[in-house]
């Protein structure tokens, strides 16, 4: 670790990005961070953006986000990368060259030639958590200083994606600019005291470039997973709940960040359920119940396929609790469950807890959750469907994760959902094949936080299906319960209404009751 006094060698962001193939010292808070890459080649990658009070950049009039200088580092090993503890502490850059790619300027910085110290943002220490073996700068306590003091008036805000997050991993090639001769400008901390135009910074800091030097080129809102479309790209700001390890280089990340994803076309063939039942879940085995007790019981906990390709790439995954930007995910669904993939063109980007983007998101789903129907599904509203009638119109909704993570065994709830499949799924198999007097079937339940499977069984079978009818009265019954528009075997594609239902959990094995938990479908009736 390293201490360091007073300075005069670091150069502002807003003349460093004037400084076009030279070679500069900078320092600034970190306002947003990459988890560390594999290149193409041999080498690891990440990507940081920058700020201090010559550079936060205020689109007021657009999207009232702050943009950074962005700074590709490259470098042998993972280790050799910085190890940022959080949005908003301080790093020191020593000869990192100045460049520009597809008209955005940044900063590269050079596994052999440049150097890094990192700094604890909300502290008065001078002693750096990290640096490289080859960080030799001194004497500029003033710059830690100063860019401390004014980061305590700064709002710190990295919601947004510029068009360089999107960049595949490999090495930047160097484009040359044209940087005009007007009056001369000179700029301090620069290797050879270059000088530049005055009026061309004017240009660049307004953005009103030829060759497209600007900051809002390529700017995006991240969406919400309520806004998402399958099958394509997006950015998403969401909070990894949990990370498993499906197979060898394959991770699956839960994500969250609110909202409900919206509801999708079913498909599957009723008639094979018992042979191929519609999935509860994504992955192969579900989550044990202890993972499942930590998540948020309203808004979807979506799945993110994180693949090694094969040289290695692909994002590193955060922790568990971190906020993250997902850069360029391909939103895509299977069995009526929607996921997302990690492509060779995704990012991640760790986030402050503090980012508006963030703050927006905990601020919606506390919103919600204060709301007497904030455990309403976002797309039964105003209310669900009216093909079902039950006992208990007055007590509070459930979420199936509150169905889920309830603390005790046996216990009653009411729920909004929709029914994805049913089995048996012939209308002629609905009895049980130990007593033709008596229902049995088992509906597949899902709203935007879970899937379950709940049964009609007997008496309750009874009072759902108003007694015992025809094969022609329960085949209507039950197209219209999974959304089916034609009395067919079920192939088609089908939107299953928002109904009303109640549940009931109970066990089968007294010595293990959570192993053996199910749940059944208790004082329903569907209206005929």
């Amino acid at each position: 670790m390293t201490s360091f006094e007073d300075d005069k060698c670091f150069l502002p962001i807003r003349d460093a990005i004037l400084a076009i193939n030279q070679k500069v010292n900078l320092i600034g808070m970190i306002s947003e961070f990459g988890t560390p890459q594999k290149s193409k080649g041999t080498d690891y990658f990440c990507t940081l953006k920058i700020m201090d009070e010559s550079y936060h950049i205020y689109d007021s009039a657009k999207t009232r986000k702050f943009y950074g200088l962005v700074v590709n580092m490259f470098a042998t090993s993972i280790e050799d990368l910085p190890q940022i503890n959080s949005v908003g502490d301080i790093i020191c850059f020593s000869q990192v060259l100045m460049k520009t790619h597809d008209g955005i300027t940044l900063a590269s910085y050079s596994k052999k030639g440049s150097s890094f110290a990192l700094f604890t943002g909300k502290s008065r220490s001078l002693i750096s958590y990290q640096s490289s073996s080859n960080f030799r700068l001194s004497n500029f306590k003033k710059s830690l200083s100063r860019l401390r003091t004014w980061m305590l008036d700064f709002q710190l805000d990295s919601g947004l994606d510029e068009s360089l997050d999107s960049l595949p991993l490999r090495e930047i090639k160097e484009k040359e600019t044209d940087l005009g001769s007007n009056k001369p400008l000179l700029l301090r901390g620069m290797k050879n005291n270059a000088t530049f135009d005055s009026g061309l910074r004017e240009s660049l800091l307004l953005g009103k470039m030829k060759n497209k030097t600007t900051f809002d080129s390529g700017l995006k809102e991240p969406l919400l997973l309520r806004e998402i479309s399958e099958n394509q790209t997006s950015d998403l700001v969401c909070k990894i709940l949990h990370v498993s390890e499906l197979s060898k280089g394959v991770k699956m990340l839960y994500v969250w960040d609110g909202t409900d994803v919206p509801p999708l076309i079913c498909q599957s063939v009723l008639s094979t359920e018992v042979e191929n039942p519609f999935p509860l879940q994504f992955e192969e085995l579900p989550l044990p119940r202890e993972v499942l007790c930590t998540f948020p019981s309203v808004g979807t906990i979506m799945r993110v396929m994180a693949a090694k390709t094969k040289n290695e790439g692909g994002p590193l995954v955060p922790n568990s609790g971190t906020w993250v930007k997902i850069l360029c995910i391909l939103c895509k669904a299977r069995f009526g469950l929607w996921y997302g993939e990690c492509t060779s063109s995704t990012k991640l980007w760790i986030l402050s807890n503090e980012d508006s983007s963030v703050t927006q998101r905990q601020r919606i789903s506390e919103e919600r959750l204060s709301s007497v129907s904030g455990r309403m599904p976002y797309s039964a509203f105003p209310g669900p469907s009216h093909i079902t009638e039950i006992n208990h119109e007055n007590v509070p909704n459930c979420t199936l994760m509150d169905v889920l993570t309830y603390k005790e065994v046996t216990s009653k709830f009411k729920c909004v959902v929709r029914v994805v499949a049913m089995c048996p799924g012939q209308v002629e198999k609905f009895w049980s094949p130990e007593d033709s007097d008596r229902y049995m079937v088992r509906f597949t339940l899902e709203d935007p936080t879970a899937r379950i499977h709940a049964y009609i069984y007997a008496e309750d079978g009874e009072n759902f299906f108003d007694g015992f009818h025809s094969p022609e009265v329960l085949t209507n019954a039950r197209n219209r319960l999974l959304g089916i528009s034609e009395t067919d075997d079920g192939a088609t594609l089908r939107n299953p209404p928002w109904v009303q239902c109640c549940l009931k959990s109970y066990y089968v094995d007294k010595s293990n009751p959570w192993s053996t938990r199910n749940y059944r479908i208790f004082h329903t009736r569907l209206v005929l």
